[in-house]
Protein backbone atom coordinates (compact mmCIF):
# COMPACT_ATOMS: atom_id res chain seq x y z
CA UNK A 1 0.00 0.00 0.00
CA UNK A 2 1.49 3.50 -0.97
CA UNK A 3 2.01 5.24 1.96
CA UNK A 4 0.07 8.70 2.49
CA UNK A 5 1.54 12.62 1.64
CA UNK A 6 1.55 13.25 5.25
CA UNK A 7 4.10 10.00 6.27
CA UNK A 8 6.04 10.26 2.67
CA UNK A 9 6.62 14.12 3.93
CA UNK A 10 7.58 12.91 7.68
CA UNK A 11 9.77 10.12 6.14
CA UNK A 12 11.78 12.60 3.90
CA UNK A 13 12.23 14.78 7.31
CA UNK A 14 13.69 11.99 9.29
CA UNK A 15 15.58 10.91 6.51
CA UNK A 16 17.21 14.50 6.32
CA UNK A 17 17.71 14.27 10.11
CA UNK A 18 19.58 11.55 10.27
CA UNK A 19 22.07 11.75 7.22
CA UNK A 20 22.53 15.45 8.23
CA UNK A 21 21.33 16.17 11.95
CA UNK A 22 18.78 19.08 10.47
CA UNK A 23 16.22 19.68 8.09
CA UNK A 24 16.43 22.41 5.84
CA UNK A 25 12.63 23.15 3.86
CA UNK A 26 15.03 24.38 0.60
CA UNK A 27 16.86 21.00 0.55
CA UNK A 28 13.32 18.98 1.00
CA UNK A 29 11.97 21.02 -2.02
CA UNK A 30 14.74 19.89 -4.17
CA UNK A 31 14.20 16.33 -3.27
CA UNK A 32 10.98 16.10 -3.50
CA UNK A 33 10.97 17.60 -7.11
CA UNK A 34 8.84 20.34 -6.35
CA UNK A 35 11.63 22.67 -7.94
CA UNK A 36 13.91 21.93 -11.00
CA UNK A 37 17.28 22.19 -10.42
CA UNK A 38 17.72 24.63 -13.11
CA UNK A 39 15.34 26.92 -11.94
CA UNK A 40 17.01 26.53 -8.60
CA UNK A 41 20.67 27.61 -10.10
CA UNK A 42 18.97 30.53 -12.28
CA UNK A 43 18.10 31.91 -9.08
CA UNK A 44 21.10 31.34 -7.42
CA UNK A 45 22.74 33.17 -10.02
CA UNK A 46 20.53 35.64 -9.39
CA UNK A 47 18.99 35.76 -13.22
CA UNK A 48 15.95 36.00 -10.87
CA UNK A 49 14.35 37.11 -7.96
CA UNK A 50 12.78 35.21 -6.42
CA UNK A 51 11.53 31.43 -6.84
CA UNK A 52 7.93 32.04 -6.68
CA UNK A 53 7.48 31.46 -10.80
CA UNK A 54 9.17 27.95 -10.40
CA UNK A 55 7.48 26.30 -7.10
CA UNK A 56 5.91 23.26 -8.39
CA UNK A 57 2.41 23.06 -8.14
CA UNK A 58 1.30 26.30 -6.92
CA UNK A 59 2.59 28.70 -3.28
CA UNK A 60 -0.51 27.98 -1.49
CA UNK A 61 0.03 24.13 -1.56
CA UNK A 62 3.62 24.48 -1.21
CA UNK A 63 3.04 27.07 2.26
CA UNK A 64 0.81 23.67 3.49
CA UNK A 65 3.44 21.21 2.95
CA UNK A 66 6.45 23.79 5.11
CA UNK A 67 3.59 24.20 7.49
CA UNK A 68 3.19 20.53 7.96
CA UNK A 69 7.08 19.88 7.90
CA UNK A 70 7.59 22.43 10.29
CA UNK A 71 4.84 20.94 12.92
CA UNK A 72 6.65 17.55 12.39
CA UNK A 73 10.12 19.04 12.86
CA UNK A 74 9.15 21.02 16.57
CA UNK A 75 7.35 17.80 17.51
CA UNK A 76 10.74 15.87 17.05
CA UNK A 77 12.13 18.77 19.44
CA UNK A 78 14.03 20.73 16.12
CA UNK A 79 15.32 24.07 16.82
CA UNK A 80 14.15 26.19 13.84
CA UNK A 81 16.42 29.28 12.78
CA UNK A 82 16.32 31.43 10.24
CA UNK A 83 19.37 32.03 7.64
CA UNK A 84 20.46 33.57 4.80
CA UNK A 85 21.19 31.33 0.99
CA UNK A 86 23.39 33.30 -1.43
CA UNK A 87 24.25 33.04 -5.20
CA UNK A 88 26.75 31.44 -6.81
CA UNK A 89 29.14 31.84 -8.93
CA UNK A 90 29.33 35.81 -10.53
CA UNK A 91 26.61 36.52 -7.79
CA UNK A 92 28.49 34.69 -5.01
CA UNK A 93 27.89 36.67 -2.08
CA UNK A 94 24.57 37.83 -2.85
CA UNK A 95 21.89 37.60 -0.31
CA UNK A 96 18.87 36.12 -1.82
CA UNK A 97 14.94 36.29 -1.31
CA UNK A 98 13.12 32.88 -1.97
CA UNK A 99 9.76 34.48 -2.08
CA UNK A 100 8.30 37.33 -2.25
CA UNK A 101 5.59 36.42 0.48
CA UNK A 102 7.23 37.29 3.22
CA UNK A 103 5.67 34.40 5.09
CA UNK A 104 6.88 31.49 2.59
CA UNK A 105 9.94 33.36 2.76
CA UNK A 106 10.48 32.67 6.26
CA UNK A 107 9.80 29.38 5.60
CA UNK A 108 11.85 28.43 3.10
CA UNK A 109 14.67 29.98 5.30
CA UNK A 110 14.04 28.71 8.35
CA UNK A 111 16.12 25.52 9.15
CA UNK A 112 15.30 23.37 12.00
CA UNK A 113 18.44 21.44 13.82
CA UNK A 114 18.53 19.63 17.41
CA UNK A 115 19.24 21.87 20.50
CA UNK A 116 22.93 19.88 20.77
CA UNK A 117 23.92 20.69 16.81
CA UNK A 118 25.76 24.59 18.06
CA UNK A 119 27.72 22.21 20.39
CA UNK A 120 28.42 19.24 17.39
CA UNK A 121 29.26 21.99 15.06
CA UNK A 122 31.88 24.17 16.38
CA UNK A 123 32.00 22.68 19.76
CA UNK A 124 29.89 23.46 22.94
CA UNK A 125 29.85 27.30 22.28
CA UNK A 126 27.87 28.84 25.48
CA UNK A 127 28.90 32.18 25.06
CA UNK A 128 26.91 34.30 22.17
CA UNK A 129 29.71 35.86 20.93
CA UNK A 130 31.35 32.40 19.88
CA UNK A 131 28.12 31.44 18.43
CA UNK A 132 28.05 34.47 16.62
CA UNK A 133 31.66 34.41 15.33
CA UNK A 134 30.48 30.34 14.32
CA UNK A 135 27.78 31.66 12.58
CA UNK A 136 29.51 34.33 10.43
CA UNK A 137 32.25 31.67 9.39
CA UNK A 138 29.21 29.59 7.92
CA UNK A 139 27.93 32.34 6.11
CA UNK A 140 30.89 33.14 4.57
CA UNK A 141 31.79 30.05 3.57
CA UNK A 142 28.37 29.54 2.00
CA UNK A 143 29.09 32.77 0.20
CA UNK A 144 32.43 31.51 -0.79
CA UNK A 145 33.96 34.34 0.62
CA UNK A 146 37.11 33.52 0.80
CA UNK A 147 38.20 36.76 2.50
CA UNK A 148 35.76 36.93 5.31
CA UNK A 149 36.12 33.17 5.71
CA UNK A 150 39.27 33.67 6.46
CA UNK A 151 39.05 36.66 9.23
CA UNK A 152 35.96 34.85 10.54
CA UNK A 153 38.43 31.42 11.16
CA UNK A 154 40.58 33.93 13.04
CA UNK A 155 38.02 35.00 15.26
CA UNK A 156 36.94 31.58 15.82
CA UNK A 157 40.43 30.98 16.77
CA UNK A 158 40.73 34.41 18.73
CA UNK A 159 37.66 32.64 21.02
CA UNK A 160 39.33 28.85 21.03
CA UNK A 161 42.68 28.54 20.36
CA UNK A 162 42.24 24.63 20.02
CA UNK A 163 38.84 24.65 17.84
CA UNK A 164 38.10 20.65 16.67
CA UNK A 165 36.96 22.01 13.29
CA UNK A 166 39.66 24.33 12.55
CA UNK A 167 41.22 21.63 9.82
CA UNK A 168 37.80 21.28 8.27
CA UNK A 169 37.38 24.70 8.19
CA UNK A 170 40.70 25.38 6.25
CA UNK A 171 40.17 22.94 3.76
CA UNK A 172 36.44 24.35 2.76
CA UNK A 173 38.68 27.71 2.38
CA UNK A 174 40.91 25.65 0.23
CA UNK A 175 38.62 24.68 -1.50
CA UNK A 176 37.08 28.06 -2.86
CA UNK A 177 40.35 28.84 -3.56
CA UNK A 178 41.34 25.71 -6.20
CA UNK A 179 41.32 27.09 -9.60
CA UNK A 180 38.34 25.50 -12.15
CA UNK A 181 39.80 22.01 -13.43
CA UNK A 182 41.60 22.59 -16.36
CA UNK A 183 40.52 19.31 -18.31
CA UNK A 184 39.03 15.92 -17.81
CA UNK A 185 42.09 14.55 -15.90
CA UNK A 186 41.83 17.82 -13.01
CA UNK A 187 38.26 17.27 -12.77
CA UNK A 188 38.42 13.99 -11.79
CA UNK A 189 40.90 14.76 -9.28
CA UNK A 190 38.49 17.54 -7.94
CA UNK A 191 36.18 15.17 -7.76
CA UNK A 192 38.46 12.70 -5.56
CA UNK A 193 38.78 15.52 -3.27
CA UNK A 194 35.59 16.69 -3.09
CA UNK A 195 34.26 13.20 -1.83
CA UNK A 196 37.53 12.52 0.08
CA UNK A 197 38.00 16.02 2.01
CA UNK A 198 35.65 18.18 1.22
CA UNK A 199 31.98 16.46 1.45
CA UNK A 200 33.19 15.31 5.02
CA UNK A 201 34.65 18.72 5.66
CA UNK A 202 31.55 20.17 4.64
CA UNK A 203 29.14 18.10 6.22
CA UNK A 204 30.88 18.32 9.50
CA UNK A 205 30.94 22.01 9.18
CA UNK A 206 27.86 23.12 7.64
CA UNK A 207 25.17 19.89 8.03
CA UNK A 208 22.57 20.16 5.94
CA UNK A 209 23.84 23.07 4.36
CA UNK A 210 26.43 21.40 2.39
CA UNK A 211 24.73 21.01 -0.69
CA UNK A 212 24.81 24.61 -1.01
CA UNK A 213 28.45 25.42 -0.40
CA UNK A 214 29.74 22.32 -2.96
CA UNK A 215 27.07 22.60 -5.46
CA UNK A 216 29.27 24.83 -7.36
CA UNK A 217 32.02 22.51 -7.40
CA UNK A 218 30.33 19.51 -8.56
CA UNK A 219 29.18 21.35 -11.41
CA UNK A 220 32.23 23.07 -12.57
CA UNK A 221 34.16 19.35 -12.45
CA UNK A 222 31.19 18.30 -14.37
CA UNK A 223 31.80 20.72 -17.08
CA UNK A 224 35.14 18.94 -18.29
CA UNK A 225 33.90 15.32 -17.77
CA UNK A 226 30.86 16.05 -20.06
CA UNK A 227 33.17 14.60 -23.38
CA UNK A 228 34.76 12.02 -21.14
CA UNK A 229 34.15 8.50 -21.73
CA UNK A 230 32.69 6.12 -19.15
CA UNK A 231 35.64 4.22 -16.79
CA UNK A 232 34.10 1.24 -15.45
CA UNK A 233 36.58 0.95 -13.32
CA UNK A 234 36.12 4.62 -11.65
CA UNK A 235 31.89 5.00 -12.31
CA UNK A 236 32.11 8.19 -10.35
CA UNK A 237 34.54 9.76 -12.18
CA UNK A 238 31.46 10.24 -15.07
CA UNK A 239 29.76 13.76 -16.14
CA UNK A 240 26.73 12.44 -14.34
CA UNK A 241 27.71 11.26 -11.18
CA UNK A 242 28.61 14.93 -10.55
CA UNK A 243 25.09 16.15 -12.13
CA UNK A 244 23.79 13.74 -9.69
CA UNK A 245 25.07 15.16 -6.72
CA UNK A 246 23.48 18.87 -7.35
CA UNK A 247 19.66 17.14 -8.35
CA UNK A 248 20.55 18.43 -11.87
CA UNK A 249 18.24 15.29 -12.92
CA UNK A 250 18.03 16.23 -17.15
CA UNK A 251 21.86 16.67 -16.75
CA UNK A 252 21.87 13.11 -15.72
CA UNK A 253 20.06 11.87 -18.12
CA UNK A 254 21.42 13.92 -21.05
CA UNK A 255 25.11 13.24 -19.76
CA UNK A 256 24.60 9.30 -20.08
CA UNK A 257 22.61 9.66 -23.41
CA UNK A 258 25.49 11.06 -24.83
CA UNK A 259 27.85 7.97 -23.26
CA UNK A 260 27.52 5.82 -27.08
CA UNK A 261 27.48 2.26 -24.95
CA UNK A 262 25.30 3.59 -21.82
CA UNK A 263 23.11 0.53 -22.44
CA UNK A 264 26.20 -2.32 -21.49
CA UNK A 265 26.63 -0.47 -18.24
CA UNK A 266 24.38 -1.28 -15.02
CA UNK A 267 25.50 1.82 -13.64
CA UNK A 268 24.39 4.02 -16.24
CA UNK A 269 21.25 2.33 -16.67
CA UNK A 270 20.70 2.54 -12.66
CA UNK A 271 21.48 6.51 -13.37
CA UNK A 272 19.20 7.12 -15.74
CA UNK A 273 16.28 4.88 -14.59
CA UNK A 274 16.57 7.51 -11.41
CA UNK A 275 17.08 10.71 -13.65
CA UNK A 276 13.89 9.90 -15.46
CA UNK A 277 11.82 9.21 -12.31
CA UNK A 278 12.34 12.43 -11.19
CA UNK A 279 11.53 14.03 -14.21
CA UNK A 280 8.15 12.72 -14.16
CA UNK A 281 8.45 9.85 -17.12
CA UNK A 282 7.94 6.64 -14.68
CA UNK A 283 6.79 4.34 -17.88
CA UNK A 284 10.48 5.27 -18.98
CA UNK A 285 12.12 4.71 -15.71
CA UNK A 286 10.48 1.47 -15.13
CA UNK A 287 11.61 -0.37 -18.74
CA UNK A 288 15.33 1.47 -17.85
CA UNK A 289 15.15 -0.56 -14.66
CA UNK A 290 14.36 -3.73 -16.56
CA UNK A 291 17.14 -3.03 -18.73
CA UNK A 292 19.48 -2.31 -16.26
CA UNK A 293 18.27 -5.88 -14.32
CA UNK A 294 19.25 -7.23 -17.48
CA UNK A 295 22.63 -6.02 -18.31
CA UNK A 296 22.99 -6.38 -14.48
CA UNK A 297 22.54 -10.40 -14.82
CA UNK A 298 24.97 -10.52 -17.77
CA UNK A 299 28.03 -8.99 -15.82
CA UNK A 300 27.86 -11.59 -13.10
Amino acid sequence: MPLSAPTRLHHAVDRMLLEHGAYAPLELVLLMDRLADADHRAWRLAQVSSLDGYLARGLESLRELLDDAADWARRLGLEPAIETYYGWEGAAGKALRCSTDSTLDELLRTVYRRPSDSATQLDLFIDSTKTLARNELCDALLAHDVRRARERLVRVLELEAEHSLTLEAKRLIAALQRPEPADAADARDQLMLIEREWQPAAERVLGVRSRDFLAPLWRRAARKLESAPFDREHPRSHASWAHRQTLDWDAVRRSILASHDYRTHPVLLAGLAEAERHLGERTASHRTLVRTLLESSRDR
